[in-house]
């Protein structure tokens, strides 16, 4: 061990004996560290955000090389996954926060796509599809939070 060690320092092996696989471990100053499971489930995201983004990238180039589309749902999708990352790390320890976060995305995410759908295509309302199922995950996300069958900690 250290002789100067910060008093907030969690080491690695304090972290692993307090088992905090859905919990998170709060240290002293008020910053809570995810857990191993949201870390895991952000890795998640960050996957299927990237290789969704590299397709949709070739759908474009193959379908409309003239015109760059792809970049609008992945700057979305990019303002919705930077929100999960921020809840990683935070000095708020509400339960219902992660849903608070993915909600605060959707709004703001679906809001943007309707604007970009009908500022550049507004004879064909393409929206509708991320915003039906979006709106899906929204509710299925909600009720594991606030059912009391649910899972408290979505």
């Amino acid at each position: 061990m250290l002789p100067h060690r910060p008093k907030h320092d969690v080491s690695f092996e304090d972290f692993r004996r307090s088992n905090v696989l859905s919990k998170r471990l709060t240290i002293e100053g008020g910053i809570i560290m995810a857990s191993r499971k949201e870390k895991i489930g952000f890795g998640y995201h960050l996957t299927a955000y990237l290789a969704i983004s590299a397709i949709l990238v070739w759908i474009n180039i193959d379908t409309f090389p003239h015109y760059a589309w792809a970049q609008w749902p992945i700057i979305g999708w990019a303002i919705g996954l930077a929100f999960h990352g921020l809840s990683l790390v935070s000095s708020s320890n509400k339960q219902n926060k992660g849903f608070f976060y993915h909600l605060s995305a959707y709004i703001i995410v679906n809001a943007f796509l309707i604007f970009i759908n009908l500022t550049t295509f507004p004879d064909y309302l393409w929206f509708k599809f991320p915003l039906t199922a979006w709106t899906c995950m929204i509710i299925f996300h909600g009720w594991r939070v606030f059912s009391k069958n649910g899972h408290q900690n979505a």
